[in-house]
């Protein structure tokens, strides 16, 4: 067994740049850097580094003690990576490509290189990035200012100056493909506009035909903003398709992929976090008390319709501020069969919506016991402090499950439900961890989600 000092000296020793070997070498060291490990080891790596960031907040609650942390490792290991955001520019060799950032951000030595090879990546995502890299070369692409796919200088390699920029390219488990392209006015004209868009258009749907791939979705967002990443506020122009065009199953449950959702990229992984979760939050229906399921940060509400599928909760209650995700939330509920729990997917921000749900809910037990499971599954910053004292002083919440995909970044958050009730400004009972479970979403690299159960 690798010792755990040894597990975190492969990271620190692990490249995250470019080096001086083949770009592709150098991608996947920087994409993969757990790529030469065994995978045994790697989950281990992987619980060792959750148990060690569990412990340093057990070491700040007196009398607290970290139970074992489990692992669940993600069924599918090659492949699994369903959705991919692209770069188009040039690589080492003046190529345009459609690939991944070699090397620092903003770097001079900030190059592009193609995919091909990356064992994460579903090959349905690398066929469609490999024909849009066919026509960014293709010498009937001008509005890139493109000659023999190369650019005119060094200095062209400036994204703006090309008319298309990123690319989101995503699969699902059927193999169907969903494309969104990002383009810039930028230095063009609008006729330059509208002939590029047409050209890629056609271009990809002729050569998808030829590869075998399903095209459900193809669509271009106009984005004139400096920074290269897609914009939740730019209207998406679908070619082909419709936003609710790609559809997913998991635990039963079919549901529309929004084209800029960024929803599990390892479909596999996520159904087996999904269960864990499920598995944790079962109840005891002998026990006189009204049980009731509360979720923050849904997003589409998978878990929460899962959940109401049971028929254990006498009520499920889901909150996400994402006006487009509580509307398929709302439409694949009322879809369910029967009989299930009663389920609402309320619109808004948690921190203001959670406390006066939690008024609505004690009201509604009519002084019935009532316990109140909450499950967050929250951004990369954690639960917001407002939601956390919220939860905290509401006596009926008994059970908090909590996914974090940065452990480390969220330490502080876990330290407000667990405090003593002594601490300032702190009121209600504290909360202690009692389950803790690593599930390896992403093989061969850093990241992983982990399921942290306290109760009170």
């Amino acid at each position: 067994m690798v010792s755990d000092t040894d597990l975190r000296q492969s990271r620190l020793s692990t490249p995250t740049g470019a080096d001086s070997g083949p770009p592709l070498s150098a991608i996947a060291r920087q994409l993969l850097p757990l790529t030469n490990l065994p995978m045994d080891q790697q989950l281990e790596w992987k619980r060792a580094d959750a148990a060690d960031a569990l412990q340093s907040v057990i070491e700040q609650t007196p009398g607290a003690t970290l139970p074992p942390v489990t692992v669940v490792p993600s069924p599918v290991q090659i492949g699994y990576r369903n959705m991919c955001d692209f770069v188009i520019g040039a690589g080492m060799d003046g190529m345009l490509n459609v690939g991944f950032t070699l090397g620092p951000p903003k770097s001079p030595k900030n190059f592009v290189e193609e995919p091909t090879g990356l064992k994460h990546v579903n090959p349905e995502v690398f066929k469609a990035a490999a024909i849009l890299q066919e026509f960014v070369r293709s010498t009937r692409y001008q509005c890139g200012k493109v000659v023999n796919g190369k650019p005119n200088s060094p200095q062209n390699r400036a994204t703006s100056q090309k008319l298309f920029r990123v690319a989101r390219v995503r699969t699902n488990s059927a193999g169907h493909v969903s494309v969104i392209l990002q383009a810039t006015s930028v230095g063009h004209t609008p006729a330059a506009v509208k002939d590029g868009i047409g050209r890629v258009s056609n271009f990809f749907t002729a050569q998808a035909f030829k590869a075998g791939l399903v095209v459900k979705v193809f669509g271009i967002q106009m984005c004139d903003a400096s920074e290269v990443k897609f914009s939740p506020s730019s209207p998406i122009q679908f070619l082909t398709g419709s936003p609710c065009a790609q559809l997913e199953s998991m635990c039963g449950i079919t549901f529309p992929i929004l084209p800029l959702s960024f929803f599990r990229t390892n479909m596999s992984a996520a159904a087996e976090l999904y269960k864990v979760i499920g598995d944790w939050v079962r109840i005891d229906h002998g026990t006189g008390t009204r049980h009731v399921f509360l979720e923050l940060f849904s997003g589409l509400g998978i878990l929460s319709t899962m959940i109401a599928n049971r028929n254990d909760y006498a009520k499920v209650v889901a909150i996400d501020s994402d006006r487009a995700a509580v509307t398929i939330s709302r439409a694949l509920a009322a879809a369910q069969p029967t009989p299930k729990s009663a389920a609402i997917y309320l619109l808004g921000d948690v921190s203001s919506v959670l406390p006066i749900q939690l008024d609505v809910l004690q009201s509604e037990s009519h002084g019935q016991p009532l316990e109140i499971t909450v499950v967050a599954d929250p951004s990369h910053n954690g639960v917001q402090a407002v939601a956390l004292r919220a939860l905290r002083a509401c006596p009926s919440v008994r059970r908090v499950v909590v996914v974090a995909t940065r452990l480390r970044r969220v330490q502080s958050k876990f330290m407000m439900l667990m405090e003593p009730e002594s601490a300032p400004a702190t009121v209600g009972e504290p909360f202690a961890i009692t389950r803790a479970c690593v599930v390896d979403t992403a093989p061969w690299s850093h990241e992983y989600e982990v399921v942290v159960e306290l109760r009170r």
